[in-house]
């Protein structure tokens, strides 16, 4: 099972994404997400992992940014970081 403390790093990736496809912000903003997602993408691909010293599988980035903080609750998890990030920032809108 992962650590509790390995939630923060995953829940900030996963609000910039939410932020990037479901929400209106300004181009110089949408530039910052981009860059941050860049940033930790970068770093995740960079990792080596045991016994075989390579990348981790798809599955492997499917079940620590997805399915364990979100499986079988995501629309309710979904419904609740849009409203915390609708209120962090009340002059975005959201997309579509």
């Amino acid at each position: 099972m992962l650590s509790t403390s390995s939630w923060g790093w995953r829940i900030r990736l996963i609000n910039i994404w939410i932020k990037l496809v479901g929400f209106d912000f300004p181009p110089e903003q949408r530039q910052h997400f981009r860059a941050k997602v860049r940033s930790w993408v970068n770093k995740l691909q960079r990792l080596r992992m045991k016994p075989n010293n390579r990348t981790g599988s798809f599955k492997f980035y499917y079940d620590l940014l997805f399915d364990y903080p979100f499986g079988g609750v995501e629309l309710q998890n979904m419904r609740i970081l849009i409203q915390l990030i609708a209120e962090q920032y009340p002059n975005a809108f959201l997309s579509g």
